[in-house]
């Protein structure tokens, strides 16, 4: 980024009262395991490990990333990082996002038609704002990807194949709703099984597992009629032994002659899905795993959770950079840390906390300012397979103000 943009980007955060974090932000530590296991390839840099400091704009975080993946890469890159390929809402956000830009070419943004030409939707289904270019989107070559050009900031439909720079974004909190002591979050966006896991896995759970009919009755009066979601069910790993993601379950609600592989290649598992000939509607069917699905996501517990707390009280932290109350944890791959000053039982926040987390290198992981559209905080971490070892967990105030309140904190599995 120039000297002229990176002054310009400065003074258009102080305007909105945001700190000046590190720019152009980039994977960095812990290697590329995970990535290979999914048969993606790394590109050269490490992945899945701690991030350097991202850019923030109305409480949320912006990742760049410049090593060019595919389009379908990026969104998993940006999934295993606990966050999601950008959504723009508004021309504010979009004209903030073009003074940060650090590349020189077009950069993938959260936006495609791949379920339904000409149906353009953002991953998490929450934005109808659009920018496109005089023309766009004009499917030129089977473009069914959205970026938006550095120059002018208009978007541009792109072949999902092509490897761009890409940004990620934090996720907005969702609203999770609850059945049987089990928490469940709807997601909007269709996306491949795939996908489906690693976005459950970003919210430290896991795509929904089944265990009566009861459950599926509740799941499907949450949802249209006629909408199919993904189950995390599989035999991707040896043809006809089906197993779930998550804890095992012995239910089964198969349409009749299923599952059947009748293309030779339908590894997951949909419920609801339509009727097919004399086979009712409202069963489960196997189905291509690069199939588009809804993502219906489900926390697992397999007993109590308990919470430790801290009270805290400090002031003029410079967004939690300095004289901030640190709490060391020791963490173990696969574990999920679920932290806050809201959103947490018992704790509570007074004015604007702010928290951070640090990895096992002293850089960070991850941040969050308004996590309950409030005063409040809260991460929620997934230890990735190659990340455990030391973190320390850092509570502070936005900006220079004073705070304090309780923070809660529990460090359990996600299955």
């Amino acid at each position: 980024m120039s000297q002229q943009r990176t002054r310009a980007a400065r003074r258009a955060w102080m305007k909105l009262g945001v700190s000046w974090a590190l720019g152009a932000a980039m994977s960095l530590g812990c290697g590329g395991e995970a990535w290979e296991a999914e048969g993606i390839s790394p590109s050269g840099e490490p992945t899945l490990g701690t991030l350097s400091q991202g850019l923030e704009y109305g409480g949320h975080e912006y990742v760049f990333v410049l090593t060019p993946k595919t389009w379908p890469e990026a969104d998993m890159a940006c999934l295993s990082m606990g966050k999601k390929l950008v959504t723009l809402e508004s021309s504010a956000e979009a004209d903030w996002l073009l003074l940060q830009q650090p590349s020189a070419g077009a950069v993938w943004l959260g936006l495609n038609d791949r379920v339904i030409e000409g149906a353009w939707d953002w991953t998490d289904g929450s934005s109808t704002y659009t920018r496109w270019a005089v023309g766009e989107p004009n499917n030129a070559n089977n473009e069914d990807c959205a970026a938006f050009s550095p120059g002018t900031g208009l978007w541009n439909d792109l072949p999902c194949t092509k490897a761009q720079p890409f940004v990620c974004e934090s996720f907005d909190p969702h609203q999770e709703k609850g059945y049987n002591g089990h928490s469940y979050i709807f997601f909007e966006g269709r996306k491949t099984w795939l996908e489906a896991q690693y976005t459950c896995s970003a919210q430290g759970m896991a795509p929904v597992t089944l265990n009566d009919a009861d459950e599926e009755q509740w799941v499907k009066q949450q949802l249209p009629a006629t909408r199919s979601w993904w189950l995390g069910y599989t035999d991707s790993a040896k043809e006809g032994t089906w197993v779930w993601s998550a804890p095992s379950s012995g239910y089964l609600n198969w349409r009749p002659g299923e599952p059947n592989n009748s293309v030779g290649n339908e590894d997951c598992a949909v419920a609801n899905a339509g009727p097919n000939g004399s086979a009712p509607a409202g069963k489960w069917n196997d189905i291509p795993c690069s199939e588009y699905v809804q993502v219906i996501c489900e926390s697992f517990s397999t007993g109590p959770v308990f919470y430790e707390y801290v009270n805290f009280s400090t002031t003029d932290t410079q967004t939690a950079t300095r004289y901030t109350t640190d709490v060391t944890v020791t963490l173990q791959p696969g574990q999920v840390l679920d932290v806050g000053t809201c959103g947490v039982p018992g704790a509570f926040a007074s004015n604007d906390t702010y928290l951070r987390l640090l990895g096992p290198d002293g850089l960070e992981v991850m941040e969050n300012d308004d996590a309950c559209k409030g005063s409040g905080s809260r991460i929620r971490y997934r230890v990735p397979d190659c990340g455990g070892g030391t973190y320390v967990i850092r509570a502070g105030c936005y900006d220079a103000g004073s705070c304090g309140g309780r923070l809660g904190y529990n460090i359990g599995y996600t299955y």
